[in-house]
This record gives structure tokens, sequence and C-alpha cells, in this order.
């Protein structure tokens, strides 16, 4: 597959409004990606970030920081999971929507950091079979267990260059809002 794959990233400055202190979704966004995909050509991979889905919660709970043992660290976890889930499924939802078939790989299900820039156990398989059923994967960044340190960010950036480096696509596409 090297070669016939574009592996797409948009940014969370893109999708959400990453400025605000809550989720905040940018539908004429996804509107406009779903508009430009619909009519796609090649096998593709998405990535996207998590902007206002996840960052505040984050950064105040110092989750890339490790466990702290706190018990509201540990519903900071469980909610920044469930905004980028929530994230996930509306962006895969406007796709579908355009009739592009997605598959969501969620990353805390199956991936664990060791480090904020090392994957452990990248599960190949379920991009490959998604691909394998005409569809497109779609994961983000995600609040993973870390092999050093318990819990850490992995960052919608670091996804798209462990899947570079697997499948060596055509191209690789970063698109933000962002400076």
């Amino acid at each position: 597959m090297a070669g016939d794959l574009i592996i797409l990233k948009f940014g969370g400055s893109l999708i959400t409004d990453k400025k605000s202190e809550i989720p905040k979704i940018r539908n004429g966004a996804l509107e406009k990606i779903s508009s430009i995909l619909r009519n796609k050509k090649k096998n593709m991979i998405i990535v996207h970030g998590a902007g206002s889905y996840g960052h505040p919660i984050a950064k105040k709970y110092k989750i890339t920081e490790g466990l702290d043992g706190s018990k509201k660290q540990k519903e900071a976890i469980q909610e920044t999971r469930n905004q980028v889930r929530k994230l996930n499924k509306r962006l895969c939802k406007s796709l579908q929507n355009s009739g592009i078939e997605t598959e969501s790989i969620i990353p805390s299900n199956s991936m664990q950091t060791r480090g904020g820039r090392k994957i452990e156990n990248f599960p190949v398989n379920e991009f490959e079979t998604a691909l394998s059923k005409g569809k497109i994967p779609v994961t983000f960044g995600d609040v993973t267990e870390d092999l050093t340190q318990g819990i850490n960010i992995l960052s919608g950036d670091v996804i798209m260059m462990e899947l570079a480096r697997i499948y060596l696509p055509s191209v690789t596409i970063f698109v933000m809002d962002y400076p």
C-alpha cells in the first residue's frame, strides 16, 4: 500500500475553537472537510487533534506529567477521553453524512506510550482491517497508559509520525488553523 496512501491530520485548532475553555466544535470546518473528501480517489487515514475537546482539562490536571494518584486527576483522565471520543464521533458522523465510510481507532483502547514520543503496541491490524474494508481509519490524540509514568497524552502528531513510518504514504498533510 506504500505510495497509494494519503495520511491527513486535522489539527484541533481547525475543527474546534482551541482557545475555548469548554468543548466547542467548528461545524463549518467539519462540513468543509467532508465536502472536500467526498470524492476521494486514494486510500487515506485521518488523524485529528483535540483542541478544546480535552486540552483544557489535560492541562489543568497535568496529565502530561503522569499519574499523581488523586481522584480528581483520575476523573479528569476519563473526562478528557470522553471529550476526544465525542469529537471523533462528530467528525466521523460528518464524513459519513457525505457518504464516506469511516472506522474509529481509539488510541486509549490499544496504544501505550513510553514517554511523549514513543508508541508501544501500535495496532497496525486495526488500520489494515479498516483499509481492507474500504473504510477510512480515523484516529486522534488521546490520553493513553504510559509505561514510565502511568499516563500521558499521545499527540496526534506522534501518531502521524508512526503512521508515516509504517505506511510510507505518498503524501502526509497537516491542516491547522494556528500559527
